[in-house]
């Protein structure tokens, strides 16, 4: 499968909502593919390709990581980080904290982690 899963779709959503460049993130996410996935046994690893012409309103390289789940199989719920490279979503990883990543995510939240 090419494209994101619906676990992916809402935390790349919920990690870009409010973000000075959301707009343009927005645009990536509904044209992202996906190159790999790894489980780690803890989590998962999504590499991202988004169309290199796709324009950006900056080069910056940086990480998003304000997005939290909960979901069924977890009792500490998960966490997320998007990878950002040059403007380009390059790479999501989600966690669990301190549990093993279930087999399949079918129930799940996704929120702002509030600090």
């Amino acid at each position: 499968m090419n494209t994101l899963n619906a676990l992916e779709s809402a935390a790349i959503a919920t990690l870009i909502l409010g973000e000075e460049e959301a707009q343009f993130l927005q645009a990536q996410l509904e044209l992202a593919i996906i190159r790999s996935r790894e489980a780690t046994g803890v989590g998962f690893f999504t590499e991202i390709d988004t169309p290199q012409s796709l324009s950006t309103p900056s080069k910056k390289s940086y990480q998003l990581s304000n997005a939290v789940a909960d979901i069924k199989g977890l009792k500490n719920g998960a966490g997320f980080v998007l990878y950002v490279e040059n403007g380009l979503m390059r790479c999501l990883e989600g966690f669990a904290y301190d549990e093993v990543w279930p087999a399949q995510v079918e129930e799940f939240s996704v929120r702002k982690h509030r600090l």
